[in-house]
């Protein structure tokens, strides 16, 4: 999905008691966070160490936002953006968008944050994807339109696929990652340096 050009985001609704957290890394309880998911069937893990390296903002990778969610001193979900260069300036991925008990006015509360804040950087474009449901409604909810279909090809070995929700999105695979960078800084030369083909 994606935003509508030039479409300026809003704030939803905040749950009672509800806050934003912008935070310059994630720890543990995002980790946490996972192993309370009792509503999805399936949803790819983040590795600690993938986190902190994207969220360290290497100059090809472009800059990662998180923000945490709460709903009183509970933490009930988080998000991440990803704003990346492009010729025109730059673009920005909705990377992860989770909250382990989900509903739609929960989802459309934290997109419209994280996406009132990507807008800060001025992107050309906003995406995201998803097949969950929930999610899905939220980005709607948040003015985004449905841009194309991409299949998502699941095995179980000597099992159908259990119903219900799935949630896979830009934290698959290196999905997080693209586009890739085609240039970055070298601190030692001082120059632009350019991936090798191998």
């Amino acid at each position: 999905a994606l935003a509508r050009p030039g479409q300026r985001p809003r704030r939803r609704r905040v749950p009672r008691g509800g806050r934003a957290i912008a935070v310059a890394g994630v720890g543990e309880e995002i980790q946490a966070l996972y192993r309370g998911a009792i509503d999805y069937v399936a949803l790819p893990l983040w590795p600690a160490e993938l986190l902190r390296w994207m969220i360290a903002g290497h100059p090809s990778l472009g800059h990662c936002l998180p923000l945490y969610f709460a709903v009183g001193e509970k933490l009930v979900g988080w998000a991440m953006v990803r704003i990346y260069p492009t010729d025109a300036g730059c673009d920005a991925e909705l990377v992860e968008c989770y909250a382990p008990r989900p509903d739609a006015e929960l989802y459309t509360w934290m997109v419209s944050e994280i996406a009132t804040r990507a807008a800060a950087f001025a992107p050309g474009l906003l995406g995201a994807c998803t097949p969950c449901p929930l999610l899905a409604e939220a980005l709607a909810r948040n003015g985004f339109v449905r841009a194309g279909v991409n299949p998502i090809q699941v095995w179980w070995p000597g099992r159908d696929v259990p119903p219900g929700p799935l949630l896979i999105g830009s934290n698959s695979g290196d999905s997080s990652l693209v586009p890739f960078a085609e240039r970055w800084w070298d601190a030692d030369a001082d120059q632009v340096q350019r991936p090798t083909e191998s």
